[in-house]
């Protein structure tokens, strides 16, 4: 019975392998023939079937790559990475730490273009692209997108301390500005009350001549 059981097991597996195995090869026909989308349905089948499977994995990251869907094709890469390492292919682990720093690259320079930077995926491409080499140090390619990476964070690094430090000289002279306007503002007001008290004055004067006038006028008619 047992022997039966096991058996059984063993076809079943078989069957999934076939199953799996037919999967991926439709896949790379679609993909042949321009047709991502089956393609993506097949490697997600596979995928649901079976886990463990680097080739689906790494394939759909490849395709949504090439999409500019970089986000997908960073959840995919990873896939890959995590399968390889499960499965302990150093070799493989080093090509998806590759394939994941492009996509994080890509997606920073994306998040650039649109003028909202996105300096994590930077930090995060650098440190895959060096764990990368750790495994393969005579990577020309890898080598080569670490140096664009590291040159383009610390120009933006670098663009970061000059808007911040033009944020700053820009608040020191509003508060200038500002201390000005406060000056002006308080001169202007010392100056209407300068002429409030001038119009005051000449008021009274004037006020005063009059009575004066009068007075004058009275006397005179009391003398004739």
């Amino acid at each position: 019975k047992n022997t039966e059981t096991t058996s059984i097991d063993n076809i079943k597996k078989n069957i999934d392998i076939l199953y799996e195995y037919e999967l991926l090869k439709k896949a790379i026909k679609y993909i042949d023939l321009n047709d991502t989308i089956n393609a993506i349905t097949c490697y997600n089948l596979a995928l649901n079937k079976n886990t463990n499977l680097y080739e689906a994995a790494i394939n759909l990251g490849h395709i949504y790559y090439k999409q500019k869907k970089f986000k997908s094709a960073e959840n995919n890469f990873y896939k890959s990475l995590n399968i390889s390492k499960n499965n302990k292919n150093i070799s493989l682990v080093a090509k998806s730490l590759y394939y994941l720093g492009n996509s994080q690259l890509s997606n920073a320079i994306l998040s650039i273009k649109n003028k909202k930077p996105n300096i994590i995926k930077i930090q995060e491409s650098i440190e895959n692209y060096k764990e990368s080499l750790r495994i393969n140090p005579d990577n020309i390619d890898v080598k080569q997108n670490l140096a664009f990476a590291i040159e383009l964070l610390k120009k933006h690094i670098n663009k970061d301390k000059e808007n911040q430090q033009d944020t700053q000289e820009k608040k020191e002279e509003e508060s200038e500005f500002d201390e000005e306007l406060d000056e002006l503002i308080k001169n202007v007001d010392q100056l209407k009350e300068k002429q409030k008290k001038l119009k005051e004055k000449t008021e009274n004067e004037k006020s005063s001549s009059e009575n004066l006038t009068n007075k004058k006028e009275k006397l005179k008619k009391e003398l004739d």
